[in-house]
């Protein structure tokens, strides 16, 4: 190896230099190596101290820098020594730099095209969104969702064509890496512009290139974008918040004795008298377009009821009476001469060791009895009443008869329909009626309340432990009144006073029951006016309501003719007489214990409905609502997201693999440019006099020049200098690659 820092040789030394990375010429992304003109013009000159670079046809300073190797060949017989730069070429950031530098030169509009094919799928998303389950979006010329839903398609297949087309264009170099047919040249044109062309692509070619198989698959599939991305969204009807009015429905924290006398009747009679429950008939409520929701619970004065099935407590007692005068009257159970006489009896306790006994007695000869009711209250709780509805044994309970038709009894076999009051014949209730506080939730739809019950008071007996507080300076009047408080409601202060004046507060008790012993006046009042403490006068809740119930549930069903004879099958009463409460509840002896319980809830419904439409004004403000608006709204099918989202990601998969592909088989990146057929194809190479005749051949229509290029075989020459030439004519053995 030559010394080159020896003066001896180096000064009559001269080396030519030849880069091996970089010319003059513009590269595909722009960076310049020297020509071969220029690199015939450079030398090298060599001495102990120095190394110079000189070019004669410039005087710029050289950039070694830009240089990555430089080979020193010896001219005179010479050796070659390498001179290193003392910039590090190959660093990572000099190879990122490039690549960068080569996609954006290359594929700059297809980098753009792929952010639109991601960017429309989530673009729709967020456009969906944004109004699902809400009315119709009023933007401006009545644009509507699907419109912008076709405009955001519509991108996307352009933005997706263009990618795709490109990519199978670019794969066309590779599939002539090897001998192909000149006629694939139209294939993959056709293929890159329209998905009819991708299937004949796909038919011809059978997958032997499977990314352009999936390229043209992907073409193919987005056909179906514009009919699936109507898919997407539905409209539906659906109600709209209306911020600018509020629903109202009735309710009372206070009823007082003027009240109750003007609006007692007919209503309430009403109600008792055919146990029926219909909201409309007691209350008004403000909806002004028929659709409102009373989302938070509300709480009102009210009645509640319970019942109680006490069927197995009937005492019966039967006996026969002796007499001469008519001799059927035994029913087949007392012998001629004697007449049938059943006694069904129930007791209970209504405080202070006092019994109320309800008896029903049925014979033929006296006075019938076919269903008895008694209504009393309860001594030291007069607010609380007691109803006894008792359906005693007749003469055709045994033998499962209808009473009022003279029928068997159907169904009345299995199991669960043996021991029902309408199979037995017989049967007992005693039900509850009481003040209470009730929380309900409502909706109002098309004009139609439907209120659900939260939660009630219960049990507990308003108005208990009244202390005589004969200096408390409250007229008459107000003192007859009995209450009830929600210790939730109340503030700290509010519990302290009631400590202080008696009354013990349990945190796990809800409800206290008060009287005139809560104090003076004003307290009651800021009690009421809080919605904290609920009131009725006492002469509605210990004397008016017992009034009415032993006017309206009180007595018994008399049998007035009778049809067919006593003791036989087809024997029944044809007419029944008795209060129209207790016919109702009989129901031609079809009752059961259900419907006795269902008719209390109605008659508690009723009362609690007249009671919050007769509430004193000062402490009876409304509930107040939501206010809905039928609306058109926007229904959005989420499923249908799934096919342009996996387009998306299917076409960014596929151009990633199209540039990887292209940077490994070293291909040329002219995708579908017709200029590298014409601009590029090689000259080189002595074509065969009948090839030469194919290419020079007169035919002019489209499909003889289709004819002519199948025979003509051609294959891409890799290289720096990259280049199309034919490899085979008609008259020679055709090297074909089929893989």
């Amino acid at each position: 190896m030559a010394d080159l820092r020896s003066p001896s040789r180096a000064s009559s030394q001269r080396f030519l230099l030849q880069e091996d990375f970089l010319s003059d010429e513009p590269d595909d992304i722009g960076l310049t190596r020297p020509s071969p003109a220029a690199k015939s013009q450079r030398r090298i000159s060599l001495s102990a101290d120095e190394i110079r670079l000189s070019t004669f046809e410039s005087n710029a300073t050289p950039q070694l820098s830009s240089i990555r190797s430089i080979s020193v060949k010896p001219v005179l017989g010479l050796s070659t020594t390498a001179v290193t730069p003392t910039s590090d070429l190959n660093s990572e950031n000099f190879r990122s730099d490039y690549v960068y530098q080569w996609l954006w030169h290359h594929w700059k509009w297809e980098i753009v095209a792929c952010f639109f094919v991601i960017a429309t799928p989530l673009l729709s998303l967020a456009t969906v969104f944004t109004h699902a389950g809400k009315p119709l979006p009023q933007w401006p010329f009545r644009i509507s969702v699907n419109a912008i839903l076709s405009i955001y398609a519509l991108i996307f297949k352009a933005c997706l064509a263009l990618v795709v087309a490109s990519g199978i264009g670019q794969l066309q170099w590779t599939w002539f890496s090897s001998n192909r047919p000149l006629y694939d040249v139209t294939r993959y044109q056709n293929a890159a512009q329209s998905p009819w062309g991708a299937l004949q692509l796909l038919r011809e070619q059978n997958i032997r290139q499977p990314l352009t198989a999936f390229g043209a698959i992907i073409l193919i599939l987005s056909i179906a974008i514009d009919p699936l991305v109507q898919q997407l969204t539905s409209v539906h009807g659906c109600s709209v918040l209306d911020g600018k009015q509020n629903a109202t429905i009735p309710r009372a924290n206070n009823i007082t004795e003027d009240q109750i006398v003007s609006g007692r009747s007919p209503m309430i009679s009403s109600t008792l008298s055919s146990i029926t429950y219909t909201p409309s008939t007691f209350m008004s409520w403000g909806c002004p377009t028929g659709n409102c929701t009373f989302s938070e619970p509300y709480a009102t004065l009210g009645y509640c009821s319970t019942c109680e099935d006490q069927t197995s407590s009937i005492i019966f007692n039967t006996t026969c009476i002796p007499i001469s005068a008519i001799s059927y009257e035994g029913f087949g159970i007392c012998p001629e001469g004697t007449g049938l006489n059943l006694t069904s009896s129930l007791a209970i306790d209504i405080g202070s060791g006092e019994l109320l006994w309800t008896n029903m007695t049925f014979n033929f000869f006296d006075t019938e009895q076919l269903l008895a009711v008694t209504s009393s209250s309860i001594q030291n709780q007069k607010t609380v009443y007691k109803i006894v509805v008792i359906a005693g044994k007749t003469s055709n309970s045994d033998a499962k008869a209808n009473i009022t038709t003279g029928e068997p009894l159907s169904d009345c076999e299995t199991l669960d329909s043996h021991n029902t009051w309408r199979c037995r014949g017989y049967g007992a209730a005693v039900c509850t009626l009481q003040p209470c506080v009730r929380e309900y939730t409502a909706t109002i739809i098309n004009g139609d309340l439907k209120e659900s019950l939260v939660s009630t008071s219960g049990s507990v007996v308003w108005g208990a432990g009244s202390k005589n507080l004969s200096s408390d300076p409250i007229d008459d009047i107000d003192r007859r009144w009995v209450g009830i408080v929600d210790t939730q409601c109340l503030s700290d202060g509010e519990k302290r006073i009631l400590g202080e004046r008696g009354f013990e507060l349990d945190k796990q008790i809800r409800w206290l029951s008060v009287d005139r012993s809560i104090g003076d006046r004003n307290f009651r009042s800021s009690l009421l006016k809080n919605k904290c403490m609920y009131s009725i006068g006492a002469s509605m809740a210990e004397e008016s309501m017992l009034d009415l119930l032993q006017k309206y549930l009180q007595g018994g069903i008399v049998p007035k003719m009778s049809a067919g004879e006593p003791g036989t099958a087809n024997w029944a009463f044809s007419r029944l007489e008795g209060p129209e409460a207790l016919q109702v509840l009989y129901d031609n002896a079809n009752m059961d214990f259900a419907r006795i319980q269902s008719a209390f809830f109605n008659i508690s419904d009723s009362l609690t409905a007249w009671m919050r439409s007769n509430g004193n004004n000062s402490h009876s403000d409304p509930a107040i609502g939501q206010v809905f608006l039928y609306s058109t709204c926007l229904g959005v099918n989420w499923l249908w997201l799934i096919f342009p989202a996996s387009l998306a990601v299917f076409t960014l998969m596929f151009f990633i693999l199209v540039i990887i592909t292209s940077r490994m088989q070293q291909t040329p990146v002219w995708k579908s440019s017709p200029l590298a057929w014409i601009m590029r194809f090689s000259d080189a190479v002595s074509m065969t006099p009948s090839t030469s005749s194919l290419m020079k051949s007169e035919r002019s229509t489209a499909v003889e020049i289709e004819e002519s290029s199948k025979q003509i075989i051609v294959g891409l020459i890799k290289g720096s200098d990259a280049r199309i030439q034919v490899v085979c004519s008609p008259d020679s053995e055709p090297d074909i690659n089929t893989k």
